[in-house]
């Protein structure tokens, strides 16, 4: 947004107003870009529609189309998780083969799923069709937990060592890397 780029955000976790709040308080003031329609936020709770199989049978390509017709180069769904529960493996593999279409014409997307939900076979497939993937997980650092960001993929880059981040969100100040180093024994 920095660089004059616009953003669609679809959320099944926040509202705007509380997406707006939780990157204030990591010192990440959006407000502006959301007011002057840099930053789309379209929040989707369960709350709002039952789940149901019929109902949300045509979610994925619903946002495939709203993805498709957007004018913003970067899109961002998290969490994609809601609309998988009722669908078929078939129609998961067309999402993400139309955003990777998509991804090959210029868009930007953004997609965080949680993997409790897949079966294995179907998320091997999903991370062959994207073009980077990232795991995060909370670690034991000493007495403290903190979040660990790992580079599993990413196309056309060479694998490296170093490919782990961990951090720590403060409120007020933002994201701190915290050094670590694992042992393999």
């Amino acid at each position: 947004m920095k660089q004059g780029m616009s953003v669609d955000l679809f959320t099944t976790e926040d509202t705007s107003k509380s997406f707006i709040k939780q990157m204030e308080s990591m010192s990440l003031d959006i407000s502006e870009y959301f007011a002057w329609g840099y930053l789309k936020i379209f929040p989707l709770h369960a709350v709002s529609f039952e789940s149901k199989k019929e109902e949300m049978a045509g979610a994925l390509p619903r946002l495939i189309s709203h993805i498709r017709k957007s004018k913003s180069p970067v899109i961002i769904v998290d969490s994609l998780t809601l609309f998988t529960e009722y669908a078929d493996t078939d129609h998961i593999l067309t999402f993400f083969t139309n955003c990777k279409s998509l991804a090959d014409h210029g868009k930007t997307i953004l997609i965080t799923l949680h993997t409790y939900a897949f079966e294995e076979d179907t998320l091997v497939r999903i991370r062959s069709i994207c073009d980077a993937h990232f795991t995060m997980r909370k670690a034991l650092v000493g007495s403290k937990y903190v979040m660990v960001l790992e580079v599993i993929k990413v196309r056309g880059a060479k694998k490296s060592t170093g490919n782990l981040v961990s951090f720590e969100v403060h409120p007020g100040y933002g994201m701190k890397v915290i050094p670590m180093s694992f042992a393999r024994v």
